[in-house]
């Protein structure tokens, strides 16, 4: 697919004419020595429109996250800050571009690459051309580094033996390479690329905003009379018919009393889809209980060493509850430990955690 892609990209959309003119534009910034941060961006840029279904663009920081800031670093910051107002009107364009492509539904493939381009026209600077795997890999040591960074969970639920049911026991240790292997479930869809959602998202914003200007300026239009009824209408005053009956005074009831949306506090475990919080019955988006006492006991005892929770309502239904110490998202714990499994609602955080569970055996996996 990505070599016809490319095929497509270069005949019959002439895309190596785009990337000659954007390596020839990085060349000359380049050999001005003054605008040599851009002129790097744009050759890596060009070099990415020669094959831009197989490769991606990426920051140098994420190359290497222990750089040091040299005299080099610096001023390519100060570049990045000057070309920021024409960066966001060339970006501005471009959105409007892929909407007009997408609408187009045969420029589609065009779309994608602006789209995947659209990040380094913004900000040049400091971006380099990598392979689709490399660009992955990158991303999965930048989420290592993240977890690293929020802490594990402790203490950890063992996994169940094979033979026998499931044990009692604190939750599992959630490991980064636990979290760094992407599980993807069978007749899952395809993700989408962030450029490709921010600018599917832009467009329409802008269908939006150019809908609602005509109607709004339809509306403050005065309608045209002709010279009869203007004349007839200054002449004769309006006459005002009498009501036939009485209007009846409604009567105003008090406003019912606001819904929270948001509980905080410690919680307790009615089973390991649903929490117990200041009163409240929660049940945990994207999951479902699997009605075991010993996976009930071991989640209770997690939060009871976990401290206070934060929920918050969520639009497809139920609540996400994160611990407030760790930053942690119960449901994902709970999923990864075993004991839980996803909803029919579920997000792929919480797909990918049960299919994770699946593979190690743990919890009720285990003793399946």
């Amino acid at each position: 697919m990505r070599t016809l892609g490319n095929i497509l990209w270069h005949f019959p959309f002439l895309g190596f004419i785009n990337a000659f003119f954007t390596y020839v534009l990085g060349l000359l910034l380049t050999a001005t020595v003054v605008a040599a941060p851009l002129g790097l961006g744009l050759l890596e840029l060009g070099k990415f429109c020669l094959g831009p279904f197989g490769r991606a663009m990426v920051r140098d920081c994420d190359l290497d996250p222990n750089q040091e800031i040299g005299a080099w670093k610096a001023y390519s910051w100060l570049v990045m800050v000057l070309w920021f107002p024409l960066g966001l009107f060339l970006s501005a364009v471009m959105v409007v571009q892929i909407f007009f492509l997408c609408c187009s539904i045969f420029g589609i493939p065009v779309a994608i690459v602006v789209a995947k381009a659209i990040g380094t026209v913004f900000n040049p600077v400091g971006k380099r051309c990598v392979s689709i795997e490399a660009a992955e890999e990158l991303r999965r040591r930048a989420a290592v580094r993240e977890l690293d960074g929020v802490g594990r969970v402790e203490p950890a639920l063992r996994a169940a033996p094979q033979s026998a049911a499931v044990s009692e026991g604190p939750i599992l240790e959630v490991r980064p390479e636990d979290r760094s292997r992407p599980h993807v479930s069978a007749g899952q869809p395809p993700h989408l690329s962030n450029g490709l959602k921010i600018a599917l998202a832009a467009g329409g914003a802008v269908v939006v905003v150019v809908f609602l200007g005509f109607k709004v300026v339809n509306a403050f239009r005065p309608a045209p009379q002709s010279a009869s009824t203007l004349a007839a209408t200054e002449l004769q005053p309006p006459i005002q018919k009498m009501p036939s009956q009485i209007p009846v005074v409604a009567s105003f009831a008090p406003p019912p009393p606001p819904v929270p949306t948001s509980y905080s506090g410690a919680a307790d475990v009615v089973d390991t889809a649903t929490l117990s919080l200041n009163g409240q019955t929660l049940p945990l988006a994207g999951l479902r209980s699997v009605g075991r006492s010993e996976a009930n006991a071991a989640a209770r005892a997690y939060l009871a060493q976990a401290g206070a929770v934060k929920c918050d309502a969520v639009p497809v239904g139920g609540w996400r509850c994160v611990v407030v110490a760790k930053g942690l998202d119960v449901a994902e714990v709970f999923a990864l430990s075993g004991f839980a499994k996803a909803a029919v609602n579920a997000s792929d955080v919480i797909r990918n955690a049960e299919g994770m569970a699946r593979e190690s055996r743990r919890g009720v996996w285990g003793a399946s």
